[in-house]
């Protein structure tokens, strides 16, 4: 144990009260008052050892710290303070945990260290307290620097010190602890004997009666206990009795008294397994729970006992086998290892981990639940990988490591089986004759055999062999024998097996021959018809791999249909069936970019994985693993869903953790997916690990190996992109030198040659620039326009082959600026590289997002060039982000969608309709501004059109409209599913959801497509054109606010007229960004009852600029205009503008109007919401609308959320009761009734709604945002998914119910614009908290003018709310309480 210097003894008084009075009474300059508060200081630090209480602790180092300022650098007390002042940090460290307290303690004891001489009479307890502090910060980080730090000042302060010092004591135990320490780290044996040296020296300097002769006789115990560990011959009785001594000098409670009782039981378990002796094991248990009853804070002190007591239970199951031992074990392990993941840097952290690993493989081997093993291993590799090389418990973690590994071996690998079956075969054809009737079945066995045998090794040579024995076999087998079709099977297998290895074409052919003559030989029923139409289906997918003639893949398709109709599931032929099936449909998807072959490929592939998951033992389940990767691998790169990609690399990496003879092709597969990872978050580790698998992958793989050439690519791919980092030439040289090698693997017209050119060609280009070659650059180029001349239209590459292309053009179009910009070629280039763009961005394929990407690209640059195709980049970016969004199927995940592109796109809308509005397009500014926004909620309102035009048409109208409800209601389900999310569905089930959604959307966008043919419906779900957008403007004036880097407008939208724009010169994205910042810091800076007048203060200069520099010159617009005052109007705004109060904004000055005294301010996401908002029909023209008051007041109150009670709820609800007119029919739920499904019902039986309770604004996920109900929060998906009947005005008395996602601000997803979207008409939201005895009076105020004079009408809210906020008394209502709310919709 670590021990510091005593400034002065305990005292067994309390004299704290005493000396506190006699300073009151002292001036400081007098000259008693240093004295006195010097006892101060020493007397509480003494109560707080006797008492624990933090306030003597706190109050005590204050009091240091008030004596150090007092004295000097000079003064004589200074060391003295300093080093007090560091005692009394260093000890509320160990109470408080706090770090920066040791920091500062360290940094104190330093200073005493450097001030003065090893001779001075104050050194050697200097470096006695540094050492101690120094340990403990070792503890914590692990630094081996601070141990060395201990070493030196201790051997200089060793040195000098007499053996009559006081501190001799203190200084040779904290040196021993470093010494000890060290050994652990280093394995330096002379370490731990000097360490053994000094304790007892140490211990012979305080005899009995020594207040602190436990420390060291504890040590003690450490040392004796480690030396046999290490050495083996050590008494280990020895140190049983340190320990011993050591705890009778202790009690429960004191310093030391767990920490000896689980030493002692260490050596106890250590002794049983020494000599076997049980009663010694159930003494450390003993101890064990007697120090578990006393130890109370989850420190690594409790994490060491933890750890003791978990292995002693394991070793105790080892010999009686009481699985609660076991059990119990592991539970008291995890506990330690979750207490000591929280200082990763703890530097005997692996020891537990290592006893975890072994404790899962001993419950593997007794219960066989493989998670167990999984785990173990998982934690044994962590193990030794934290442990230092020359630690004496590597050895140990190595043999259990090894056994983990040696038992997943035989719960997955079961090689010895085959090797058995090789022996018992041979054995059987030892004593047959080739004339012997069994001759021929038994080798056909053996040609099975010895195939699964080839599989495993890799040995090219045993393929011969297989052929010589079919061939041998053959000769005395006629065509009727059943054996017959084995051994051609196995014949035409062993050569397709060459050719993979070989690379000789002609094997493939001679392998097809003969499974086309067994194929056509037998007939369904047959035994042999599975397999042998699998067969033939596999050599000709193999043969197109080689030569992509699209013939083979398509035969080989149907040839694995026709073995599916016929293989039931369990049928031991069904998973190569599905998986041979699912291979050659990834195949066709990835050549042709059939989005639907991929669809079901991922399904067949994921039921495969999920058969294998529970037999994983089976030698199918790694190869499923890694198909099931690749494809999912290909539908990243189509959808660029992250998800897709880290799951394809768990499914390969676990594959990598498996026995397998295909190593390579593994290693091969997850470099591939390593590096695009690597594309994606840019971690360099990613990009180094593909290397590593790349060259482990060419170094294994056969020299002529089919995928040799995917390798070569790949692997040059990967290294370009190191180039990035170092060695560029280098690096792009070897990548070039690759690309070629790829290049003279395949034939000119092979599928795949496309890409390998081009990325040639990206490299050579890449190198151009690094040297400013134009030859290298030509290069480049020269190679892009050969392949834009041969590769066909539908070629998958196209696309990306016209995007480097474009980036090619673009980069000489630089140079030619750079170097000759008087020459016009590069004006030239430039219009090539827009031409590029254009032709990449429309290319139709399978992947979505590289279209999204390229007009990105485009749009980007034409805007910077300030080129004439910008406008149309930007239409085009809108189009295919749509479309890319679209592809995905729940709303959640479209959102995950959007969130992963935020970077990219999130200023996509704005920066359009800024283009448009420069261009002086004003009209077309509005339309691109509404296609951007509000993505989502357009995508769900699409598949919720009312039809009645259509049905009013003729007959074929009404059979369309039918049909696009149809489709449309199963895909509005599947959009908001209420399993999205759940992890508890298997991903078949997900990829059966997923492939069954984009049916439905092809099959309505067909419906669609015959609804646009028809007269008067060409635009039907086309973006909305301004003329119908302009409708929006037919209660009011409606502001479109566009926030953009390039300029800030407003754009006003009138009913008849044309729009009007308002530049905002002053206002830019980098100041309105600032200025959200700074108002809801504000809001959360004086959140405390009182600082009202500190909020307005601090918000309204806010207000006053956002008045500036937006609204005021559109107000201004409005009156020139001719509006009268208190007209309405709606406010749309864009960007970070989405987060401020636009509402509330105005002067702030006397005899000035603030816009909520000029016009009545409302919301609208987007115009076509607004438009839905107004086009809502009434639920009963004439009839007063039934009204729910739905309150919740204390959210699951036995298990508490953390959300307090809302004590103003109730009254709310009643306040609110008493003013709904008695002509409406008004129902309450709230306390106990008020569920999630009550609530929804109530929703869907009521179209008025008045909703208080917490409010959850989810930002990580913002449809799961949500109000807190008696059962379960009510999310916003819940209501979206509800379907609700005729909603007309809903009043959201919650916190935060208007605030959407931060990332894709233009989005629009709150609670309240779900509310909208859902149809009520008419929604209060608000903007941040509410407090909820203000919104109490707020709702009073609203709903009072609400129904004033009796009129119900959802419209009359915004003036309702906009009076309200004006009426009520502002000193009961603070500022930002009375403009917290906001009114949405018509």
């Amino acid at each position: 144990m670590v021990e510091i210097s005593q400034s002065i003894a305990e005292d067994t008084h309390d004299p704290v009260e005493t000396a506190r009075q006699t300073l009151q009474s002292l001036n400081p300059d007098d000259e008693e008052y240093f004295a006195t508060l010097n006892v101060l200081a020493n007397q509480l630090m003494a109560r707080f050892k006797r008492s624990g209480s933090p306030n003597d602790l706190n109050e005590g180092v204050e009091r240091t710290k008030e004596l150090l300022v007092l004295t000097s650098p000079s003064h004589s007390f200074h060391l003295p303070a300093l080093s007090n002042l560091g005692m009394a940090l260093q000890t509320r460290f160990r109470f408080l945990g706090d770090a920066e307290d040791l920091t500062q303690a360290i940094h104190h004891f330093e200073a005493c260290v450097e001030s003065c001489a090893p001779g001075h009479s104050h050194y050697v307890p200097f470096v006695a307290n540094l050492a101690g502090s120094l340990r403990s910060r070792y503890s914590l980080d692990g630094d081996i620097s601070d141990l060395n730090r201990i070493v030196e000042i201790c051997s200089i302060a060793l040195s000098i010190c007499a053996s009559e010092n006081l501190y001799r004591d203190v200084l040779l135990n904290n040196f021993a602890n470093a010494l000890k320490d060290r050994f652990e780290k280093r394995g330096d044996r002379a370490d731990l004997e000097i360490a053994l040296t000094y304790y007892q020296a140490c211990l012979d300097l305080r005899p009995p009666g020594h207040p602190k002769r436990y420390l060291v006789l504890g040590n003690l115990g450490d040392v004796m206990h480690l030396k046999f560990q290490v050495d083996g011959d050590q008494d280990l009785e020895s140190a049983a009795d340190y320990y011993v001594a050591a705890l009778n000098l202790r009690s429960p409670g004191q310093e030391g008294y767990v920490l000896f009782l689980t030493g002692l039981g260490a050596v106890l378990w250590t002794l049983f397994d020494a000599k076997g002796d049980t009663e010694k094991m159930e003494m450390a248990i003993s101890c064990y729970q007697t120090a578990l009853a006393s130890s109370t804070v989850a420190n690594l002190d409790h994490a060491r006992l933890l750890h003791n007591y978990g292995g002693a239970l394991r070793t105790r199951y080892t010999k009686f086998g009481d699985i609660n031992d076991l059990n119990q074990a592991i539970q008291y392990l995890t506990a330690s290892y979750n207490i000591n993941i929280q200082s990763p840097s703890f530097p005997n952290r692996f020891i537990t981990v290592h006893y975890l690993g072994g404790t899962l493989l001993t419950r593997f081997n007794a219960t066989g639940h493989v998670a167990d093993l999984d785990l173990s291993v998982e934690h044994l590799a962590s193990s030794l990988q934290l442990c230092p090389p020359s630690h004496h418990e590597r050895p140990g973690i190595l043999s259990v490591y090894s056994s983990a590994l040696l038992a997943r071996f035989h719960a997955k690998g079961h090689v010895e089986n085959l090797n058995l079956a090789i022996s018992v075969c041979k054995d059987a054809l030892d004593s047959l004759s080739p004339k012997h009737a069994t001759y021929s079945s038994t080798m056909g066995n053996l040609t099975s055999v010895l195939l699964e045998c080839f599989k495993q090794s890799g040995n090219v040579d045993d393929i011969q062999v297989i052929i010589d024995h079919c061939d041998t076999a053959l000769v005395s087998t006629s065509p009727a024998q059943t054996a017959f079709i084995t051994l051609q099977t196995n014949r035409a297998m062993a050569f397709l097996e060459r050719f993979q290895y070989g690379g000789d074409k002609p094997d493939v052919d001679i392998a097809i021959d003969p499974f086309r003559e067994v194929v056509e030989a037998l007939s369904k029923g047959h035994v042999d018809y599975i397999p042998a139409h699998t067969g033939f289906a596999t050599a000709l997918q193999i043969r197109f791999q080689l030569t992509t003639h699209h013939r083979d893949l398509d035969e080989a398709i149907e040839h694995y249909r026709s073995a599916r109709r016929c293989c039931r599931r369990g049928d031991t032929n069904h998973v190569p069936v599905c998986m041979g099936l699912g291979n050659a449909l990834r195949l066709r998807s990835e050549y042709s970019g059939d989005i639907d072959a991929l669809d079901e490929s991922i399904v067949l592939l994921s039921e495969v994985e999920e058969l294998m998951s529970t037999a994983s033992g089976n030698s199918w389940y790694t190869v499923s693993l890694v198909n099931l990767g690749i494809a999912l691998f290909m539908r990243f790169q189509a959808q660029r869903n992250i998800a897709d990609l880290n799951v394809a690399i768990e499914r390969v990496t676990r594959g990598l953790a498996l026995p397998t003879p295909h190593e390579f092709i593994i290693h091969s597969t997850l470099a591939t997916l390593l590096s695009v990872r690597y594309d994606e978050h840019k971690v360099l580790d990613d990009l180094e690990q593909s290397i590593k698998y790349f060259g482990s992958a060419a170094h294994r793989m056969p020299e002529n190996h089919l995928l040799r050439s995917t390798l070569c690519r790949n692997y040059g791919h990967t290294l370009a992109k190191l180039a990035h980092y170092r060695d560029p030439i280098d690096n792009l040289n070897i990548a070039i030198a690759l690309y070629r090698d790829a290049m003279t693997r395949s034939p000119n017209d092979h599928y795949d040659q496309p890409l390998t050119v081009l990325q040639l060609a990206e490299a050579v280009h890449r190198r151009g620039i690094i040297l400013q070659s134009d030859d290298d650059i030509g290069v480049a180029i020269h190679l892009l326009k050969g392949l834009i001349q041969i590769v066909p239209e539908g070629h998958w590459a196209l696309q990306e082959i016209y995007r480097s292309s474009a980036s090619t053009a673009m980069d000489m179009y630089d140079l030619y600026k750079l170097f000759r910009p008087s020459e016009s070629k590069g004006e030239d280039f430039m219009e090539e590289a827009f031409r590029y763009y254009e032709k990449g961005a429309r290319y139709s394929h399978l992947s979505s997002y590289q279209s999204v990407a390229i007009a990105l690209q485009w749009a980007g640059f034409a805007d910077k060039l300030n080129h004439s195709s910008a406008l149309q980049a930007y239409r085009t970016s809108l189009n295919s982000l749509d479309q890319h969004v679209l592809s995905t199927q729940s709303v959640k995940h479209r959102h995950g969608t959007l969130h992963r592109l935020a970077r990219h796109t999130s200023s996509l809308a704005v920066d359009a309709t800024a283009c448009a509005i420069y261009e002086g397009r004003v009209e077309l500014a509005i339309e691109l501004s509404e296609q951007g926004r509000g993505l989502l909620w357009s995508q769900m309102a699409r598949i919720r059109t009312p039809l009645d035009s259509l049905r009013s048409v003729d007959e074929e109208g009404q059979t369309l409209a039918l049909e696009f409800e149809r489709i449309s209601s199963q895909l509005a389900r599947r959009s908001v599913s209420a399993s999205d999310g759940v992890l508890l569905v298997s991903r078949l089930s997900q990829e059966e959801d997923a492939r069954r959604y984009r049916q439905l959307s092809n099959e309505l966008d067909a419906v669609m497509e015959r609804i646009r043919a028809k007269e008067g419906f060409q635009s039907f779900l086309q973006p909305m054109s301004f003329l119908n957008l302009q409708k929006a403007a037919a209660g009011g004036p409606v502001i479109i606010a566009n926030v953009s880097e390039r300029r800030c407008d407003a754009i006003i939208v009138l009913h008849d007229e044309p729009p009007c724009l308002v530049p905002l010169p002053h206002a830019t994205i980098g100041g309105i960004t600032a200025m959200s910042g700074m108002f809801y810091r504000a809001l959360k800076a004086t959140s405390y009852v009182g600082e009202e007048k500190e909020r307005v203060k601090q918000i309204v200069p806010i207000l006053r600029r956002l008045w500036d520099i937006v609204v005021s010159p559109v107000v201004e617009k409005l009156a020139e205009l001719q509006l009268p005052r208190g007209s309405r109007i709606w406010w749309c705004p864009t960007s970070k503008l989405t987060s401020l109060p636009l509402h509330a904004t105005g002067p702030y000055r006397s005899r000035t109007d603030n816009l909520s005294n000029i016009y009545i301010s409302s919301y609208t996401p987007t115009l076509s919401a607004l438009i839905r908002s107004r086009n809502q029909k009434a639920s009963h023209p004439g009839v007063p609308p039934p009204f729910i008051a739905i309150g919740q007041s204390n959210p699951n109150p036995e298990n508490s959320t953390g959300e307090s009670e809302l004590k103003a709820i109730a009254g709310e609800l009643d306040l609110v009761e008493s003013l709904v007119p008695t002509s409406m029919t008004f129902d309450r739920i709230s306390d106990d009734n008020s569920t999630a499904d009550a609530a929804i019902e109530g929703l869907r039986t009521h179209s008025w709604v008045h909703l208080a309770c917490h409010g959850n604004q989810d930002l990580a996920q913002p449809f799961d945002s949500s109000f807190s109900l008696r059962d379960r929060p009510l999310t916003l998906l819940d209501i979206v998914r509800a379907e609700l009947a005729h909603p007309e005005f809903a009043f959201l008395s919650a916190c935060h119910t208007a605030v959407g996602d931060e990332n894709t601000p233009d989005e629009v997803i709150h609670l309240a614009a779900g509310m909208q979207f859902s149809g009520f008409r008419s929604v209060i939201g608000t903007m941040w908290a509410v407090d909820d005895a203000m919104a109490e009076t707020m709702v009073g105020a609203f709903y009072k003018n609400m129904f004033d004079g009796g009129v119900v009408d959802c419209t009359n809210a915004a003036r309702a709310l906009n009076k309200a906020s004006k009426t009520v008394d502002k000193n009961v209502v603070s500022m930002d309480q009375r403009i917290v709310f906001i009114h949405i919709g018509a």
